[in-house]
């Protein structure tokens, strides 16, 4: 039932079902792995295709099943099988607290004797690294590799359904390639003030919020969002090398703005100026009390209509919304940050301590401005040349 809803492109019915199946394999094998010895382990099972690979990882107590984990990786087509599980162990047990008396791995590795050593340092007491060759372990490291293996062909099946959705929207608006990596920005203000912009990523039809990023806009005053919008997209593009943020490394194969002709007019420029107007470009609005959502291009008047609950408009508002969301979300971090600094605060020289200090002497702000330049002086943590620069700094403020 599931492939055949996934066919029909009924992805959130897949899903529904796909879950279903989860809960019971996860109902058996509870009740398929038990052991009299009481042990506590953890079983490791790795799959892969050529360029996907998945861990999946077993966690026995007392000899019964209490959880597990799925770790999925992408392109990793050059990274060995023994390079990617030495990995994963080092990097998941330098995070979790618990490090069992015994682990079992897919397969032997050369550095086992150093990855014991330095597990037992983890745990406090001796840990064996096994690859089981018979009997109840194999069973169990079997089950993990099985398990892993379901996990890799889930993961091919949401590839399959999230490239027929791109495939879709490709031929819907015309797209000059496939957008498989999506990006989509959107700014936030009250008449100007705390404004930032959003970037959200896309990948296949999903976000990846490793690379998102927001932006405190430093060039503009005032409400202009497409001032605001243009020096967001330049700000995102004008590093091409020291690149420091992951999302920086990889060009978008299609960049959508909340808004209309006025955003992308503001935008496009920018593109040109870096070499990048290749790089499709949309904007999503709709019409006050309309609601049809309209995709709007460069240099072309007239908007596209998009079609109702078709998955590519599903795809474009998902988008859209949530670079709204992390636009707002963030705006309100800033604007509440603002509205709880104080004066002293932009006091240069004037610390945590000495502001604690201040308050704490003075009793509040009004009465730290009331203050005369010799009652600033004699305040705790202060002297002559501090005190003057308060002094100064309070009443050039008002």
């Amino acid at each position: 039932q599931m492939q055949k809803r996934a066919e029909a492109l009924d992805f959130e019915s897949a899903a529904l079902l796909r879950d279903q199946i989860k809960r019971v394999e996860r109902a058996l094998e509870r009740q398929r792995i038990t052991s009299s010895k009481l042990e506590d382990q953890d079983v490791i099972g790795l799959a892969r295709d050529e360029s996907m690979a998945e861990i999946h990882v077993i966690f026995v107590r007392g000899g019964k099943v209490i959880g597990r984990k799925d770790f999925f990786f992408d392109q990793v087509a050059e990274i060995s099988d023994e390079a990617l599980c030495t990995g994963f162990i080092q990097q998941f047990y330098h995070k979790e607290v618990l490090v069992p008396r015994e682990i079992l791995i897919p397969f032997d590795l050369q550095e086992t004797a150093l990855l014991q050593q330095w597990l037992s340092s983890r745990r406090g007491g001796p840990v064996n690294l096994l690859w089981p060759r018979r009997g109840k372990k194999k069973d169990l490291v079997h089950l993990a590799n099985e398990n892993a293996e379901n996990g890799i062909s889930g993961q091919q099946k949401v590839r399959v359904g999230g490239e027929a959705e791109l495939a879709m929207l490709q031929e819907l608006l015309g797209l000059s390639k496939l957008p498989f990596r999506i990006e989509g920005y959107d700014i936030s203000n009250i008449m100007g003030t705390s404004a930032v912009g959003s970037m959200v990523v896309f990948e296949n039809g999903l976000p990846k919020k490793s690379d998102y990023r927001h932006f405190k806009i430093k060039t503009i005053e005032g409400a202009n969002d497409f001032g605001m919008m243009a020096e967001v997209l330049s700000r995102r593009f004008r590093k091409k090398e020291g690149i420091k943020h992951p999302g920086e490394a990889c060009l978008p194969d299609l960049i959508l703005i909340d808004g209309g002709l006025g955003q992308l007019s503001s935008v496009s420029p920018v593109l040109e100026g870096y070499g990048l107007n290749a790089i499709d470009l949309i904007g999503l609005a709709k019409e006050r009390g309309e609601r049809d959502e309209r995709v709007f291009f460069p240099n072309t008047p007239d908007p596209f209509v998009l079609p109702l609950g078709a998955p590519a408009t599903h795809l474009l508002l998902r988008v859209r919304d949530e670079a709204h969301r992390f636009a707002v979300s963030h705006h309100r971090k800033v604007r509440s940050k603002a509205m709880f600094e104080t004066p002293l605060q932009k006091v240069a020289g004037i610390g945590p301590v000495k502001r604690r200090a201040l308050l704490k002497h003075f009793g509040s702000l009004t009465k730290i401005r009331e203050a005369s330049l010799s009652e600033l002086t004699a305040a705790p943590s202060m002297n002559a040349k501090t005190a003057r620069t308060v002094f100064e700094a309070l009443h050039e403020n008002g």
